[in-house]
């Protein structure tokens, strides 16, 4: 496979005030390097673009913290060392204004959200880019700027089903990069940020419409793609409950013949290493990471792996039936020291993986919860039966004429497929369940909704 092509662009550098939401994305430095000497030309708002795919796959992103927070908080992840474990706060549900566990994630965010609106607000300076290419580099930035928005409000936010349609606070939306003069923003409210998250969506897969690929690399699943973007427009609306929309998106994805889910022979091998899984619609490319990777949390394999600690919970391990391939036989470690972890990062060099963050069984899980939700039993039950039997062909199709029991199952279904993806606590929230955590060693092991916790702090940036 040959490997996206990394350069050195420094990210302008967001000067952030402590006071409370913080003055964001203010005046940008860079080496004294201006924004005219950025996008004079198409290939210095191409490396703009390629920059922001690697910041994807930094520690405070979905290298760690992202990819995590809803495994650690939901019951997926316990920890397997006393000292120096990431994210202890979070788990413990002790965070406040002045915590650091997700400061870095919060300003990494923005700086990427502010990167997004420099190519949007500039790209037309590279007056040797075609419209083609220039439309494919917009469209990336709008979904750059969809995701982060779409993140942080999924943290430090209750969910949007909280309050009716969404009126409670939200996030600090930035469509447009701000100037040190202009006054702290207020908080958006959830609906709000939903509504520019999908709008932005829209734009970009508008774009990607009449667009060409610009990158230099074999796989196209690792940049993002009107495919990925209607996946999202999915999620997104499945939080949402806009449940008619979440599966119009997710059917024009599963129709699309690009994508194949990985069979039941090749689905623990798919998890290893950097080849893209047959049914990925988009993965964070770490061929060319040297030295870490999202194993090191997982992987007791790797000789002095300090990073270790994120061991898997009685809670999902003993969710799985006999035979199923996702199961504590296939796709989790035998006990080290007492503990076990998943395979899902167990890849070349031990620890190398690509970071999976939209998969087709996600988006079938999607189509069968909304169904079920709009009261389409028989088209639910198909879906989650597609994945159930997936993963372990000689299980009975499950059935059921009450939408209360289907929900459920679909709901323990994504839990047992998408465990350690990044959804459980997600999940929950927006479904307002309690949180119980029985394979727990926190003084906050569960809580009924609604509950604070289930939206992190903002927190104070300097």
């Amino acid at each position: 496979m040959m490997r996206v092509r990394l350069y050195t662009v420094a990210f302008f550098i967001i000067a952030l005030s402590s006071l409370g939401c913080s003055k964001f994305l203010e005046t940008p430095v860079q080496n004294n390097v201006t924004v005219d000497d950025i996008f004079k030309d198409f290939e210095g708002a191409r490396l703009t673009v390629v920059e922001m795919y690697n910041s994807l796959r930094g520690v405070n992103y979905y290298l760690r913290d992202m990819y995590l927070y809803a495994d650690v908080t939901g019951g997926n992840i316990k920890f397997s060392r006393t000292s120096g474990a990431v994210l202890l706060q979070t788990y413990n549900f002790q965070n406040d204004a002045g915590s650091t566990d997700l400061r870095n994630l919060y300003t990494q965010a923005y700086k990427l959200i502010y990167s997004a609106n420099n190519v949007l607000e500039n790209i037309g300076r590279a007056s040797n880019a075609t419209v083609q290419q220039r439309n494919r580099l917009v469209a990336d930035a709008y979904v750059f700027r969809a995701l982060t928005h779409f993140d942080l409000v999924r943290i430090f936010a209750q969910p949007y089903t909280f309050s009716n349609n969404g009126a409670h606070p939200g996030i600090v939306l930035r469509l447009r990069n701000a100037s040190v003069t202009e006054p702290i923003p207020d908080r958006n409210t959830v609906n709000e940020v939903y509504a520019a998250v999908l709008a932005d969506l829209d734009s970009a897969i508008a774009r990607y419409a009449n667009s060409v690929n610009v990158y230099v690399s074999s796989s196209e699943k690792i940049f993002f793609s009107a495919n990925y973007a209607n996946a999202l427009k999915a999620r997104v609306n499945l939080y949402k409950e806009d449940n008619a929309a979440a599966v119009a998106n997710a059917s024009s994805v599963i129709s699309n013949t690009q994508y194949a889910l990985t069979t039941n022979a090749n689905y623990v091998n798919s998890w290893r290493g950097t080849t893209n899984m047959t049914e990925s619609i988009f993965e964070i490319d770490c061929s060319n990471i040297i030295g870490t990777g999202i194993g090191n949390f997982f992987n007791p394999f790797v000789p002095s792996n300090f990073n270790l600690q994120m061991a898997a919970t009685t809670d999902i391990t003993n969710l799985f039936q006999s035979g199923d391939v996702r199961g504590v036989n296939t796709l989790f470690t035998n006990p080290v020291n007492g503990f076990i972890y998943t395979r899902k990062y167990q890849g070349t060099a031990d620890s190398i993986n690509n970071i999976k963050l939209m998969r087709l069984s996600e988006l079938y899980l999607t189509r069968a919860e909304a169904q079920v939700k709009q009261g389409n039993i028989t088209a639910a039950l198909a879906d989650l039966n597609i994945i159930r039997l997936r993963a372990n062909p000689s299980a009975v199709p499950f059935s059921s004429a009450n939408v209360a029991d289907v929900l459920a199952a679909i709901l323990l279904e994504r839990r047992r497929e998408l465990c350690f993806e990044g959804h459980l606590f997600f999940d929950i929230a927006r479904n307002k369940q309690n949180l119980v955590r029985t394979d727990c060693a926190s003084p906050t092991c569960s809580f009924s909704f609604p509950n604070s916790n289930f939206a992190s702090p903002i927190p104070i940036v300097n």
